[in-house]
C-alpha cells in the first residue's frame, strides 16, 4: 500500500491488488455498504467524478500506454521547472549527510522502497497521474500530477520518525514508520473507530453535504486562509461546544511583506553565526535564507499581516466604518467581534498544532520556515471586562 502512495513503480503483487481494489470500487454504487460504513461519498454525482479517475487509472494500467511512461512524464515535470536543479542542490546540502545518497537516489529513480529489491518494482504506478490542466492550457489528458518540487518526506515529522525507526536510507525509514501508522489505522478500522466522509465541492459551500447527525469539534483547514478570507473560514466554527477548535495554517504571508527577507539579509552575518553555532553545520547557511529564519523574530511582521488580513476580510460596511474612525482595531478586538478567541501564538499556547515548526532540525521536511498555525476557539465571557 505504501508503495502505491509514494513510489514511481510498484511490485507485480501490489499492481494486481491495486487493480482489484479499483475494479471493486468501480463496480460499487454504495461505498458505505462496500466498506462496512467506513467510507461514504456525499452524492452519486460526486462518486461518479471519483469513478472517472479510477476508470482512467484502470485503463492506463491495463490497456493504456506501455513502457516507463509515468517515469518519462515525471522527468518532463522536472524539465518544466527551471529552478528544480538549484532547489535540489540546496535540499541535498541542507539535510543530514547520511541521508543525502538515499534522497538523491529517490530523485533519480522515484522508487520508494523498504527492504525489497528494486528489481521487484516492475510496474508503473498510475495513481501518481492526474489531470494536466495546470500546465497544459486546459487540456485534461492524464500526466504526472505532482510538481517537481514535491518530495515524499515532507508530510511526516522527521524528528518523530528518526526517534522511532532511524535509518540512513530515508525511503526505508519512512516505509517502516508509515507501515506502523497504517497498521494502527487498520486496527482502528476494525474497531469501527474511524469514519471517512468524502465531499467533492467548494469548501465554502460544504454545509449542505455534511451529515446532519455529525458535529465537528476539530476542524483543520490547511492553508486555505492564504486564498480565502479569514472571516469566511472562521464562520465554519459553528458549535455549542466550548472546547471546539478550528486550525488555520498561514504559509504564503511572506509574499506580502518582502521587507522581511531584506531584514534577514541585513543581519546575515549575525544570524549565520547563530546557525553554525546551533547546528554545527556551515553548509546550512550556504543553501538559502531558510536556515536563518529560525533565528529571526518573525512575529511582529506576521502580526502586521494577520491584522491586515482580518480587517480586509470584513464587510464593506465595516470597512467604511473603520475608515471613518481612522484607527484600525487590534487583532483581539476583531476576533472578539466574530465571537471567537485566538489562542496566544506568541506565547506558544497552541494545543493541537505547534505555532511554528523548528526548521533546521527538520530540513528533511523541506519547510519554508515562515509557516504559522493559528488555533481559534469560541469566545468565553466578556473579553474586555475593564471597559464596562
Amino acid at each position: 500500500m505504501i508503495w502505491a502512495w509514494y513510489s514511481l513503480r510498484i511490485s507485480e503483487t501490489d499492481f494486481s491488488l491495486l487493480n482489484s481494489a479499483l475494479e471493486e470500487l468501480l463496480a460499487s454504487s454504495d461505498l458505505s455498504t462496500l466498506t462496512n460504513d467506513f467510507l461514504s461519498v456525499a452524492t452519486p454525482d460526486q462518486l461518479g467524478d471519483l469513478k472517472s479517475v479510477w476508470q482512467t487509472w484502470v485503463h492506463l494500467s491495463t490497456q493504456g500506454v506501455k513502457g516507463l511512461w509515468v517515469t518519462e512524464r515525471r522527468q518532463a515535470a522536472f524539465q518544466r521547472d527551471d529552478k528544480w536543479e538549484e532547489r535540489l542542490n540546496n535540499y541535498l546540502n541542507s539535510i543530514p549527510q547520511q541521508h543525502r545518497q538515499s534522497a538523491s537516489d529517490w530523485v533519480e529513480n522515484g522508487l520508494f522502497t523498504s527492504k525489497c529489491k528494486v528489481s521487484w518494482l516492475t510496474r508503473e504506478n498510475v495513481t501518481l497521474t492526474g489531470s494536466s490542466f495546470q500546465w497544459n492550457k486546459g487540456k485534461s489528458d492524464f500526466d504526472f500530477s505532482m510538481e517537481a518540487k514535491t518530495i515524499p518526506f515532507t508530510g511526516w515529522d522527521y524528528n518523530v520518525i528518526k526517534n522511532i525507526c532511524y535509518n540512513d536510507s530515508l525511503p526505508e525509514m519512512y516505509c517502516t514508520y508509515l507501515s506502523n501508522i497504517l497498521n494502527k489505522c487498520i486496527a482502528k478500522l476494525r474497531r469501527y473507530q474511524v469514519k471517512l466522509y468524502v465531499i467533492r465541492c467548494d469548501c465554502m459551500a460544504i454545509e449542505p453535504f455534511l451529515p446532519v447527525e455529525l458535529k465537528y469539534d476539530r476542524i483543520t483547514t490547511s492553508n486555505l486562509s492564504d486564498y480565502i478570507s479569514f472571516t469566511g473560514i472562521l464562520a465554519k466554527l459553528k458549535t455549542n461546544n466550548n472546547h471546539s477548535v478550528l486550525v488555520t495554517e498561514v504559509i504564503n504571508w511572506g509574499n506580502y511583506l518582502p521587507d522581511v527577507r531584506d531584514e534577514i539579509k541585513e543581519n546575515y552575518t549575525e544570524l549565520a553565526e547563530k546557525v553554525v553555532q546551533d547546528t554545527n553545520n556551515s553548509l546550512l547557511v550556504l543553501t538559502n535564507l531558510i536556515s536563518l529564519l529560525e533565528y529571526h523574530n518573525l512575529v511582529p511582521d506576521f502580526q502586521l499581516y494577520l491584522r491586515a488580513a482580518l480587517v480586509e476580510s470584513r464587510s464593506e460596511e465595516e470597512l467604511a466604518s473603520l475608515a471613518k474612525k481612522k484607527r484600525l482595531p487590534s487583532i483581539k478586538t476583531i476576533v472578539a467581534a466574530l465571537g471567537l478567541e485566538l489562542r496566544d501564538y506568541v506565547r506558544k499556547e497552541n494545543t493541537i498544532f505547534p505555532t511554528k515548526w523548528a526548521v533546521n532540525c527538520r530540513r528533511v521536511n523541506l519547510l519554508s520556515g515562515d509557516e504559522f498555525s493559528l488555533e481559534w476557539k469560541l469566545l468565553k465571557g466578556d473579553p474586555f471586562p475593564n471597559n464596562n
